[in-house]
């Protein structure tokens, strides 16, 4: 009898145990799901920013961009050109 009470005895501390055990990993489950949903709001955000700057970026490089910015800045375009009238050899024979 005194046997069969030490025996349930620990199995009911065992479960206690185990019980606490599961409350805190669950616990701490939980709350790596609300970290995890705010780094993916994070990356959603940037992503979207990176394509916004991609575009940005894009239509600044474009050439007619780059042509309207150089004539607002007084630059203008070259009409000189220059020929060579005469053709150089490649390589000259001994």
């Amino acid at each position: 009898m005194k046997k069969q009470n030490v025996l349930l005895s620990t199995i009911i501390v065992i479960i206690i145990i185990l019980s606490i055990v599961q409350v805190g990993v669950s616990n701490s489950l939980s709350t790596t799901g609300v970290v995890l949903s705010g780094l993916e709001q994070d990356i959603l955000f940037y992503k979207k920013e990176n394509a916004v700057l991609r575009e940005k970026l894009l239509v600044t490089s474009s050439l007619t961009q780059v042509a309207s910015k150089a004539a607002e800045l007084g630059f203008v375009e070259g009409k000189s050109q220059l020929f060579v009238s005469k053709s150089w050899p490649v390589a000259v024979k001994p």
